[in-house]
């Protein structure tokens, strides 16, 4: 056993001697072509987040529940590259680690905490879709402005638990001239299997939550459409903007169909509530939702390659892979605004105001 843990850790140091030798040897062009571009993406991440920060407080009607959660995310996106990017980017320039070991400990921590954040924020959002759409006869009670604001503060603490444990159990991070950032050593052990732990559980809650939310909303457009073929008129005119979970539906004298709809018609009518979404709603689901599409087609990547990582036990890739994984963890920081920009017409004329604005002062300044 102590031979194969010894022969581990040769292989695991000569891997990142390689990557190592790599970083340090690259051409000029080379450098300064992940240069660019990785400065460019730590920019676009912090203009972009600032912009949907200010416009959810310069503009009252997106002071909503959900954006509460669309602000902390960006506060997140902001945090990574601001404490994280700086040191990376001196990696990036000079091809070694420049700094103390103290500012390798600092990045790391950052680094898995802001993730953790990212993570367990998007499986709040999720929750808020599950109740606002499947069981909305609660949304009002659970997701009040102070117990959302409250939901916000325990994620971000939690979140540094993680971190925090590996530290305190005499753990260090270490630089990796793959990946040109400060992250966990290659070995198996509780405390860097914790961090899978802190990524598996918000997501069987993302993945159940949206499960049932887009059932529910499926359900209702099959008892839609088959009212509207039934020609079922309700008593009163209906509320377009509205999807009413309780309205009073008759079943027709005559069932020519299989028996699916009626059944799906009566088990709304069965778990009908008081409450109501409405087509906004539905929206708003859908563009939180392409948040977490987003952030999960950055991440998977990254999670394969770590595990594959801490299974053998060594950096497995070529450099060329754990450049790409930078690039992708700084990535997923900066498509959110442009997600809300293209799914939300508010956050869209909100970022024509304030382009328009840095138009009319540049003209004033001239």
């Amino acid at each position: 056993m102590n031979n194969y843990s010894g022969g581990q850790m040769d292989m695991n140091y000569r891997s990142q001697m390689d990557l190592l030798q790599q970083l340090f040897s690259r051409p000029v062009g080379i450098t300064a072509v992940e240069t660019f571009f990785y400065i460019l993406v730590v920019c676009t991440a912090l203009v972009g987040n600032t912009a949907v920060i200010w416009v959810v407080f310069q503009t009252p009607k997106l002071r909503t529940i959900p954006n509460m959660f669309v602000v902390s995310l960006a506060i997140s996106d902001i945090l990574l590259p601001l404490l994280c990017g700086p040191q990376s980017i001196g990696v990036v320039i000079r091809g070694m680690w420049p700094y103390t070991t103290a500012s390798c400990q600092f990045q790391g921590f950052f680094v898995i905490m802001l993730a953790c954040v990212s993570l367990q924020t998007m499986a709040l959002v999720a929750a808020n879709r599950y109740f606002c759409i499947v069981r909305n006869s609660n949304y009002k009670q659970l997701f009040t402005p102070k117990r959302t604001k409250i939901m916000v503060v325990l994620v971000w603490i939690l979140a540094c638990s993680e971190p925090a444990i590996y530290l305190m159990s005499g753990k260090s991070y270490v630089f990796h001239p793959g990946k040109m950032f400060c992250f966990q050593e290659n070995k198996v052990s509780f405390q860097s299997l914790l961090v899978y732990v802190y990524v598996g559980l918000p997501l069987g809650i993302i993945i159940f939550c949206y499960f049932r939310v887009f059932q529910t909303i499926r359900e209702h457009n099959k008892a839609t459409e088959y009212l509207h073929s039934s020609s079922l008129s309700p008593t009163s005119p209906p509320n377009p903007n509205s999807v009413e979970t309780n309205a009073n539906v008759q079943s027709p004298k005559k069932d020519t169909t299989n028996g699916s709809i009626p059944n799906i018609i009566r088990s709304i009518s069965i778990h009908s509530k008081p409450d109501k979404f409405t087509k906004k709603d539905i929206r708003v689901t859908k563009t939180l939702f392409l948040t977490i599409v987003g952030f999960l087609i950055c991440w998977s990547p990254i999670m394969i390659i770590d595990f594959i990582d801490l299974g053998k036990g060594k950096a497995s890739f070529p450099r060329e892979v754990y450049v790409i994984y930078l690039l992708l963890g700084n990535i997923s920081s900066t498509i959110n605004p442009f997600i809300y920009g293209v799914m939300n017409p508010s956050f869209r004329t909100a970022y024509k105001r304030i382009l328009r604005m840095d138009v009319e002062t540049s003209v004033e300044t001239t």
